[in-house]
């Protein structure tokens, strides 16, 4: 259910911390010991169906810089699902919900125990004018389905 289906990786993410030479820190501690910086990336497109899961086992829930750029969503609605939305591991208040907006950059930084998903991208984001048109093509060319979005994250710990 995720949204795999255009996913392309810059960069794998790392599969144990003693894979990279990071050293582990507590619960709550950004700022342990000596670190290895990481950084990835991913280019997802989100369409009806896609969605991603909140995981606390993941070893991705450590104090990041996350960072998101969308594209093709002009029109988008929270209606439409496609936010993303961060939340603490222990609580079920959302801390902040991300929605798709053209030509903007967010950057979060996440501590420890916060956890990051996307919600559901439901059939309302198949609309036509969801997007603005693209010169020189047919109404029939012009309805997109969905939206993308380039995703980083950097990570020293």
């Amino acid at each position: 259910g995720g949204a795999e289906d255009g996913q392309v990786k810059l960069n794998e993410k790392p599969e144990s911390e003693a894979a990279n030479g990071v050293t582990a820190s507590s619960p709550g501690d950004c700022s342990s010991g000596p670190t290895s910086p990481t950084c990835w990336g991913e280019l997802h497109h989100w369409k009806p169906g896609s969605y991603t899961l909140a995981t606390d086992d993941d070893k991705l829930n450590e104090c990041s810089l996350d960072l998101f750029l969308f594209f093709c969503c002009k029109g988008w609605s929270s209606e439409f699902g496609g936010t993303v939305s961060y939340i603490a591991s222990d609580e079920d208040e959302e801390l902040l919900s991300i929605v798709p907006c053209p030509n903007a950059l967010s950057l979060v930084y996440r501590d420890v125990g916060t956890l990051k998903f996307t919600r559901y991208v439901n059939h309302r984001g198949e609309v036509e004018d969801a997007v603005e048109p693209v010169e020189g093509t047919s109404s029939q060319q012009n309805c997109r389905r969905g939206f993308f979005s380039m995703e980083g994250i950097y990570k020293e710990s």
